[in-house]
């Protein structure tokens, strides 16, 4: 298998040519949809199959959670970030070289956000370490991308089934949510003066067999995984989304995260006159089909069915222990967003594969990246605006 350092100059050009070229083996291309073209009672789409484009062989442990931090001027020099037994790991995304490491934690789940918008928002990661029975928070400086434990830690009683963290696109912070057996607690995270503190709100009640959960970065809702179900949290209220695929282990639940793009042509995506607008869905790995399924982040209803396949250097996927995803621009072939796989074996490794593979299988509009970072607010400049208009006295 070859090493994520290697994919500039040999694979780079090889995988992109194939996964736009290559004809699905695995699964037929016909039926797939796109998310405003389905219907309610139209049967499931047809699998469909994409490349994995990069392997990281290099992993001291077996990956409990994956995300990407974005750099917030150089594309090619973000991170994948890996948390496992021996701490969380970024690696740089252009090389896989490693960039940064927090040791001395026992890390299981991993959130990435960011406190601010644009260039200077400051990123942030979340975990659970196991041996401390609690989460602690982890800065990410913008310039040397180096990993800072934050001071203090979210204390907690009772066994923790998962975390997620995340924001709303035009939100300025992030909030963690925690799950436990029947309960899940929000935290909102917020800095002021160099400080950065946790506000705890009112756990919500959910179904006691949830055990994962992504955030939406569009509206901030709350999506809930559980052996057989996936439930929607809106306004502390928990409703049933969608059927849930199988993770292959009835203690937990399928991996997931969301996946979120902008449109590059809003006709073509059914919003004629509001170009760039979000778009996104639900990825998740069904662990017994071997594929990943996407669901609408509006109706929960299944738009598309991936098998990742690979090449004659590289595995495909066909399990997966955890998932991460980044819809931004990661530079090179990953500018469109990347998805990341742990995988089972012996070493424990990561597949990845670019966003852009995904929307050619699915014969979806590629839309522009969705920037995590938030964008800044449009400044009022009137007051410097010149009348070009000469009037003579």
């Amino acid at each position: 298998m070859l090493p994520l350092r290697r994919r500039q100059r040999s694979l780079l050009n090889s995988i992109a040519g194939a996964a736009l070229m290559l004809a699905a083996a695995a699964c037929g291309r016909d039926g797939a949809e796109t998310p405003d073209e389905t219907a309610s009672d139209d049967p499931e789409p047809v699998c469909v199959e994409a490349m994995a484009s990069d392997t990281l062989d290099t992993l001291t442990a077996p990956p409990t959670g994956v995300g990407f931090w974005v750099h917030p001027t150089l594309a090619f020099n973000s991170l994948l970030i890996v948390a496992g037994a021996d701490g969380v790991v970024g690696y740089n995304i252009e090389d896989g070289t490693e960039a940064a490491r927090f040791g001395g934690a026992h890390a299981r789940g991993l959130g990435v956000s960011y406190i601010g918008r644009g260039p200077d928002a400051r990123g942030v990661l979340a975990i659970y370490d196991e041996d401390a029975s609690a989460v602690r928070l982890i800065a990410v400086d913008n310039i040397s991308r180096a990993f800072t434990g934050i001071d203090g830690a979210i204390a907690l009683r009772g066994n923790v089934r998962g975390i997620c963290f995340g924001r709303a696109a035009d939100d300025e912070t992030p909030s963690l949510h925690v799950i436990q057996k029947g309960k899940l607690t929000r935290y909102d995270i917020s800095e002021a003066q160099g400080t950065i503190t946790a506000d705890q709100s009112i756990g919500v009640s959910i179904d006691d067999s949830v055990s994962a959960c992504a955030v939406d970065p569009v509206d901030g809702r709350v999506f809930l995984a559980g052996n057989d179900t996936i439930f929607r949290l809106e306004d502390d209220s928990v409703s049933r989304f969608s059927k849930a695929p199988s993770s292959g282990d009835n203690a937990s639940a399928a991996p997931m995260a969301m996946l979120t793009w902008r449109t590059a042509d809003g006709e073509a995506n059914g919003d004629e006159g509001n170009e760039g607008a979000a778009r996104g869905a639900l990825a998740l790995f069904d662990n017994e089909a071997g594929v990943m399924r996407l669901l609408d982040r509006e109706s929960g209803r299944t738009v598309g069915v991936v098998a990742i396949d690979g090449t004659d250097q590289l595995d495909g996927v066909s399990s997966a222990s955890a998932l991460g995803a980044a819809s931004a621009n990661l530079g090179g072939l990953y500018r469109n967003g990347a998805l990341a796989f742990a995988t089972a074996g012996d070493p424990a490794s990561l597949r990845l594969a670019p966003m852009s593979s995904f929307f050619n299988a699915l014969s979806w509009p590629l839309g522009d990246a969705f920037n995590p970072r938030g964008d800044l607010p449009e400044t009022e400049d009137d007051a410097l605006a010149i009348n070009p208009v000469f009037s003579p006295q």
